[in-house]
């Protein structure tokens, strides 16, 4: 019998954000005994989720970027856990993580594009050194993963196509973690251990609060629905993280206090979804938002700011209404007050959709597969093909060749 695939995923920490919990669930369905999964975390401090992992067979290795013998650490634990795939879930500094990985040995080296921007400034020393994480990323990356097509044409070229090595997958749900729509006794009981009378008008918003989410406008935009749709309330689910207080100070200054629920973080997500009459997302941006296809799942109507990601999620599944930021505050609440309070049938035909579309869990599962599975041979990146266009390569870069690269590339003259 062959031995388990060993992936090493990185992350920065293995909090409850949507990439680290998408994983996890990918590693609840895979065969622990095909595939086994560990994780490298780059802050070196401990995560929520460590202990579901640890639970599952996995393991958590923190690892510190910014401490010095990082290089030499990682290579080690590479060479001592004898990982067949390092993928790597942190943007562009997965380019300095896979230029180990290849120094290490590892055959297989994914980078997977979560958001289609790194949220950095855009100054002249962070583009340089943009430039350069992107230029490790197509030297040593064999795959170019991202969860949405717009997220691989921002982050990484709109010329991906082009690309062997470049595909997308879009994130995938469990529907069976989601309430029936049809089950309306557990809407009311979940309302009811809230203190949410059935006919209150619910909104609710799911996401830590971090600047991408853009919570000020949120909150803005709750108050002119308020204003338009009497007893409104609105649940805010995630973690406060370090802006607690400004939180605090906002939901005061606007008048809001009572009419918001702050939950924190909550294992019962789906539920709140389903008991809500809709989501509201205005994010700055974002890959593929976790929280919308959540929201849908449940068979929740979602009005979200019109990214591109939000018009490919409509694509294959009703019930989003993309809206742009630069519209008003009272035109936000005009589409929100229109899309409240769905019927059981609305809710129906959202979640039927969702099942048959790419964002369910099966689908999801088979394209990670083949992803980890299939063996795939190491490519030039385009920056290093240009060069070689222009220039012929010298003595140093010859030699600097490894046997694999010398096999790919025989192998694309042979054709």
């Amino acid at each position: 019998m062959n031995r388990p695939v060993k992936i090493l995923h990185v992350f920065a920490r293995m909090n409850c954000g949507g990439a680290e919990r998408r994983t996890l669930e990918l590693m609840r369905a895979v065969d622990p005994g095909e595939i086994r999964m560990h994780f490298c975390v780059l802050s070196g401090l401990p995560g929520v989720l460590d202990h579901e992992i640890r639970a599952m067979g996995g393991e958590v290795h923190r690892l510190p970027l910014r401490q010095a013998g990082f290089g030499w650490a990682f290579r080690e634990l590479l060479a001592r856990e004898g990982y067949d795939v390092v993928h790597s879930h942190v943007h562009y500094p997965s380019g300095w993580v896979l230029r180990l990985a290849y120094q290490a040995g590892v055959a297989r080296r994914i980078v997977h594009f979560r958001s289609d921007c790194d949220g950095r400034p855009d100054a002249l020393a962070r583009r340089i050194v943009r430039w350069g994480l992107q230029y490790l990323i197509d030297r040593y990356a064999t795959d170019i993963v991202a969860v949405s097509r717009s997220a691989m044409e921002r982050a990484w070229t709109p010329r991906w196509q082009a690309d062997p090595r470049c595909r997308v997958i879009y994130n995938g749900l469990d529907l069976s973690r989601a309430p029936h729509p049809a089950d309306v006794a557990q809407v009311w009981a979940t309302r009811e251990r809230l203190g949410i009378l059935p006919e209150k008008p619910l909104c609710i918003h799911v996401a830590n609060v971090r600047p991408p989410k853009n919570h000020e406008r949120l909150l803005r935009i709750f108050r002119a629905v308020q204003e338009r749709t009497a007893g409104a309330m609105l649940m805010l689910v995630g973690d406060t993280l370090d802006r607690t207080a400004w939180l605090a100070e906002r939901l005061f200054s606007l008048g809001l206090g009572p009419s918001v629920r702050v939950l924190g973080r909550r294992d019962d997500v789906p539920d709140l979804l389903a008991a809500s009459d809709v989501m509201i997302f205005p994010s700055l941006w974002e890959g593929l938002p976790g929280a919308v296809l959540e929201s849908l799942a449940a068979g929740t109507p979602v009005a979200a700011s019109a990214l591109p990601c939000i018009a490919e999620i409509s694509q294959f599944v009703p019930g989003v209404r993309a809206i742009s930021l630069t519209e008003s505050d009272q035109h936000w609440a005009d589409v929100i007050s229109a899309i409240m309070r769905p019927t059981i049938d609305d809710r129906m035909a959202v979640r039927q959709a969702f099942q048959g579309s790419p964002f369910d869990l099966e689908y999801h599962v088979g394209r990670m597969r083949e992803l980890w599975l299939e063996a795939r041979p190491i490519r030039r990146g385009r920056w290093l093909e240009k060069r070689r266009r222009t220039r012929a390569p010298s003595i140093t870069v010859i030699k600097a060749e490894s046997n694999e690269r010398e096999t790919a590339r025989e192998g694309r003259s042979a054709a």
